[in-house]
């Protein structure tokens, strides 16, 4: 090895020292050439490019017959006696500088922290952007991430986390969408293990009871977390489909109650938006849905237990519709959490009642606690009216959380007025208890 080789050599090992490898990156390579080996190949193609640069850049100094002299090290400046302050260091503010870099007014400005009124829901949540799953703790701080897929599209269309569940030991039903394909996954996180598995049994796959691609809706847990429904609709009409879970996931191995499905006399105009799944009384229950069509209420779905823990319909069964009186004007959007008025000898099912409506009317959307207490939303929270397919609405411990998952955003709503808006993207939000 010649004297420039072994000067290039020591110079190039120097360099290298003083890298410091990401410490998740052999972790990105190796999603990305599971993903697409085409971008790991020009990725390493640009790595050599600028290896290529790099030696360039190193080699110039370091020959000696090309006219370039040696420089020694510069001597160190002197520190201003009176300051201490390196006179010449570039790095003092410059007043003529500052003058001529002032930032355009009209321009962007540069970020300055966390965003007034973000704030944090008192409970554990897990949320959905995108293709992003991430779990949450009662501070905000992400306890779990999990990533579909790329290929295809893959998009988390619905949430739902199994009654009962913990941060410790957590289970939620996924729907997802890719190419026009529902899917149900099971996100599992067990001692800060997580994994999100595909179900391949077509019985437990949305939309497989149906011809075509119907509309499905859901899921949504039984409060015992015993099983899971959706309702699907299409131009054989609407069904509500149930299947059975125990802590293995889908399928209790009981035909009675592992895969029963239930016609629905809907309009076939009208889509629903299943919300829940509460007890109304003893053996009775109640699945709630509004529809995308935003009328001035809400449906009930009514469904009973059998003393086999079989889901039945009553004879004559019949959707109910439950119109939303007290404060407040304008479509019903969304809903949450129950408050069971009294009876008074009749139907308890016909009397249990949302704790919130979200409302949107002339003045705006609005959160409207029955039957009095009305909450303005912030001003694009929710897409115009016609477009508010996308609203929801959830309880998280004592606070009302409002979101769009067309715009990614929510809200946080308590009494008397909106708290702030949840840290995002967030299109689903399901708490976790």
């Amino acid at each position: 090895m010649d004297p420039l080789e072994e000067r290039l050599s020591r110079s190039l090992e120097e360099r290298a020292g003083d890298v410091e490898p990401t410490p998740a990156l052999w972790q990105r390579v190796d999603r990305r050439i599971a993903r697409r080996r085409r971008a790991v190949v020009l990725g390493w193609v640009g790595a050599t490019a600028a290896a290529v640069l790099v030696g360039l850049a190193v080699i110039p100094p370091l020959l000696p017959d090309v006219g370039v002299p040696e420089v020694a090290d510069a001597p160190d400046v002197a520190e201003d006696p009176d300051t201490g302050e390196d006179p010449d260091d570039s790095s003092a503010p410059d007043d003529d500088a500052d003058a001529d870099t002032d930032p355009d007014p009209d321009g962007p400005s540069s970020p300055a922290g966390e965003a007034p009124g973000v704030v944090t829901v008192p409970e554990p949540v897990l949320t959905a952007a995108g293709n992003e799953l991430r779990v949450l703790d009662a501070d905000g701080e992400e306890v779990a991430h999990l990533e579909l897929p790329e290929e295809g599209g893959s998009t988390v269309r619905e949430i739902a986390v199994r009654p009962g569940s913990t941060l410790e030991d957590l289970t939620a039903a996924v729907f997802t969408t890719a190419e026009g394909m529902e899917d149900l996954r099971v996100l599992r996180l067990v001692d800060g293990a997580a994994s999100l598995e595909v179900v391949e049994d077509d019985r437990y796959r949305p939309g497989a009871t149906g011809a075509g691609q119907p509309w499905v809706s859901g899921p949504v847990w039984a409060p015992d977390g015993t099983s899971l429904a959706w309702v699907e609709q299409d131009a054989g009409g609407s069904r509500l489909h149930t299947i059975g879970w125990d802590d293995d996931g889908p399928g209790t191995g009981e035909p009675a109650t592992d895969n029963a499905t239930f016609a629905l006399e809907t309009d076939p105009d009208d889509d629903l938006v299943l919300v829940d799944w509460v007890e109304a009384s003893p053996d009775s229950y109640v699945l709630r849905a509004v529809t995308r069509e935003r009328g001035e209420g809400w449906v009930h779905l009514p469904l009973t237990r059998q003393a086999d823990g079989a889901w039945a319909q009553e004879p004559g069964a019949e959707v109910r519709s439950m119109p939303a009186t007290g404060a407040g004007e304008g479509p019903v959007l969304a809903l949450a959490g129950t408050s069971l008025a009294d009876a008074d000898g009749g139907d308890a099912t016909e009397q249990l009642s949302p704790a919130w409506v979200v409302r949107s009317g002339s003045e705006g959307p609005v959160a409207v606690r029955l039957p009095d207490t009305v909450v303005p939303l912030p001003e694009g929270l929710l897409v115009p009216e016609a477009d508010a397919s996308g609203a929801w609405a959830v309880l998280v411990g004592e606070e009302l959380v409002v979101g769009d998952r067309e715009v990614a955003q929510a809200a946080v709503v308590g009494v008397p007025g909106t708290r702030g808006l949840l840290e995002g993207p967030v299109e689903r939000l399901a708490p976790i208890r």
